[in-house]
């Protein structure tokens, strides 16, 4: 198993959120309910930002209080993996819409990318 450090872990959060907000970008939420690519797309970097919160919280405790809620975030992870059938797009929807951006905000604050 490879140590990656911590900044590897908040380079791929934020990696996959500017992905997610790159593919949802000027898309209305029936755009997304109706493209099949677009929330397969969707789910997959959100599943990435699950494992890469969990794998940073596991390894570098600390990062807990500026992530926030990292097990609600690891959970949306596993059901978008075991229990993909049962995804509302709606939630998801919200998600992409009021969780990423804020989540984009503080990894590329501790990343020292922000202006």
């Amino acid at each position: 198993m490879s140590r990656r450090s911590q900044e590897s872990y908040l380079w791929d959060i934020a990696d996959s959120c500017r992905a997610i907000l790159e593919f949802t970008q000027g898309r209305s939420f029936s755009d997304y309910k109706e493209d099949r690519m677009l929330r397969r797309a969707v789910e997959r970097e959100l599943s990435i930002v699950g494992e890469a919160v969990s794998q940073a919280a596991r390894r570098f405790p600390e990062m807990e209080q500026y992530i926030g809620d990292v097990r609600q975030i690891v959970g949306f992870r596993n059901r978008i993996i075991h229990a993909y059938a049962d995804v509302d797009p709606a939630i998801i929807w919200g998600i992409v819409r009021n969780e990423v951006p804020p989540l984009l905000e503080m990894a590329e604050a501790l990343l020292g990318e922000r202006p």
